[in-house]
Order: structure tokens, then C-alpha cells, then sequence
């Protein structure tokens, strides 16, 4: 699934919905998998927030096709 968010993401298609799966798998992978990388997975954290929060832009699939 995870190439899969991350096209959406790529492509400004279900932004928020495709960011929050990949919060929670990086919240997965940093306490089950790589537990000393949170540097890593705390700037993913940041910048999968902020889509959470704002969406994807002007310019993108959501926007054209009127997906809050």
C-alpha cells in the first residue's frame, strides 16, 4: 500500500486521507522496526501533518475534483 499513498500524494489525489496512512505507518515502522531513527521519522511526521492540515494546494486532483 505504501507506493500506492504515495502516488496519490504525488498526484494531489485524496492528499489528506493517503498522508494520514502514511503517518501511521511511519509511526509503526519508527516503534516497531527502527526505534532510534526518530530524527527521520519525526521530520516525515512534520511534513505528513501539514498535509493533514492544509491538504494538497491549488494545484492539485482534490482541488479540480472538490475533495476537501
Amino acid at each position: 500500500m505504501h507506493p500506492l499513498f504515495s502516488i496519490l500524494i504525488a498526484l494531489g489525489l485524496f492528499t489528506r486521507l493517503s498522508a494520514g496512512a502514511l503517518l501511521v505507518m511511519t509511526l509503526v515502522i519508527e516503534v516497531f522496526v527502527y526505534p532510534d531513527a526518530w530524527p527521520t521519522h519525526l521530520s516525515w511526521a512534520g511534513l505528513l501533518l501539514y498535509l493533514i492540515g492544509r491538504g494538497a494546494g491549488p494545484l492539485s486532483l482534490d482541488r479540480v475534483l472538490r475533495i476537501p
